[in-house]
Parts: C-alpha cells; sequence; structure tokens
C-alpha cells in the first residue's frame, strides 16, 4: 500500500526493556491518518511518498503500519528531535492575568530572597528577630513566608521563575532611605517600585481605616524594603 505524506508529528516517547521508542502519527495528502513505530519513522519528510506494510491497529484503535520503504524521496537529514511535537497542554498565549501572576510571583521571590539575606545578616551581627522594631520584624516573616509559598509552587528548581520585562527587579543591596513627609509619600515610593498601597498595609500590618500618621516613615520604609 503507497500513501503520500503530507504532514507527521511525534505523538509519545518512551522507553522499555528494549530501548527507545517514538510513536509517530502520519497524515497522508487525503487526510488520512496512520501511526507507526518503526524504527526511523521520525525522519520521513512530508511530500514523500511510502509503501507501508505490516498493517495493524495501535492501542487506540487507529491505523498503523510496522514497516516502510520510500517510493520517491528519503529521509531528511534533521534528527527527529527536529519534528513538531504535539503541543502541551500548558502551552499558550500569555494573557494579561498570567502576565500580572508571573510578576507577582517573581517580584515575591525576589523580595523573600533579600529577606533571608537581611535575616542572616541579622544573625550573624548577633541581633534577634524578635528584637528589631514591629515593623520590620513583621516584614521579614511576611516576604520569607510569601517566598516559601513560591518555591513549593515551583519545585523544579530547572525551572525557575524568570524575571519579564515589566518586572523590575529590587537591588539586593540596601538603598538610602529617601526623606518623607508623611506616610502618603513613602506609599507613593513603594508603588513606584512595583509594589501596591494593598501589600504595604499587609506589611505593616494595618488597616485602611487605622490612623497611619502613627507609623514611623523611616521603619515603614525599611519595612517594605526589607
Amino acid at each position: 500500500m503507497q500513501i503520500t505524506v503530507k504532514s507527521i508529528k511525534v505523538l509519545k516517547e518512551g522507553k522499555s526493556e528494549f530501548g527507545e521508542w517514538t510513536l509517530v502519527g502520519i497524515t497522508t495528502d487525503e487526510d488520512v491518518q496512520y501511526t507507526t513505530l518503526a524504527k526511523e519513522a521520525g525522519l520521513i519528510s512530508p511530500g514523500v511518498t511510502l509503501k507501508i506494510t505490516n498493517m495493524d491497529k495501535d492501542e487506540q484503535n487507529r491505523e498503523s503500519f510496522k514497516k516502510f520503504e520510500y517510493v520517491t524521496g528519503g529521509p531528511k537529514a534533521e534528527t527527529a528531535s527536529k519534528i513538531d511535537k504535539a503541543p502541551s497542554p500548558y502551552q499558550g498565549e500569555m494573557t494579561p492575568e498570567l502576565w500580572s501572576e508571573k510578576d507577582r510571583i517573581t517580584r515575591t521571590s525576589i523580595e523573600g530572597q533579600n529577606a533571608l539575606t537581611n535575616l542572616t545578616n541579622l544573625t550573624v551581627a548577633g541581633i534577634k528577630l524578635e528584637d528589631c522594631p514591629s515593623l520590620l520584624s513583621n516584614a521579614l516573616r511576611a516576604k520569607i513566608g510569601g517566598f516559601t509559598e513560591v518555591v513549593a509552587s515551583n519545585p523544579n528548581p530547572s525551572k525557575p521563575v524568570e524575571s519579564t520585562p515589566k518586572t523590575q527587579a529590587k537591588k539586593e543591596t540596601k538603598e538610602e532611605a529617601p526623606t518623607f513627609k508623611n506616610i502618603g509619600e513613602v506609599l507613593n515610593a513603594y508603588v513606584k517600585k512595583g509594589g501596591t498601597r494593598e501589600e504595604a498595609l499587609e506589611i505593616w500590618g494595618v488597616k485602611e481605616s487605622d490612623d497611619l500618621s502613627k507609623l514611623n516613615l523611616i521603619e515603614a520604609w525599611e519595612a517594605v524594603n526589607a
């Protein structure tokens, strides 16, 4: 039986006691679909004509063949890994919501690592966390807690969450605190650095309805930059 190949796709790969195997899906110019585990099937090129033999059905009851030979054309030079593989269910266009979540995770990860560094410096200096101002200690605990959640949701260290063009990582070195006249200026400065008003209030352990003017401006700024 002869077929002319219209397209080819790797459907599945695996390894058995006999070695590695690749299940290849082939669509003909008549839109008939076949599968094969034949060796070198991954090197078949669209447009070639094949003579297929040893017909069978695969585990999903699809037409399958075990052997083939070229009638016209020949194998392509690229390796089978160059073939378009079946799309992953996790691939797709990034939506605004996904970008926002990725930015949040990136920012949380950076801030958490900075907080861990600051906590280590305090420990080396012999300063206990509970002896620090409440705003600073609460900020360190909050950001380290957020960082551990990110690590738990991304357990594969070989695929770290990368920073995107939308996110500007905070410098690991502590910046000199600017001069503020009121807590509103502290909030505005934090928002300009990529944070949000809600995050700042959570770090400070206060609510929108509380009297924010009672907060120490320097401690408040250090807390959101811990």
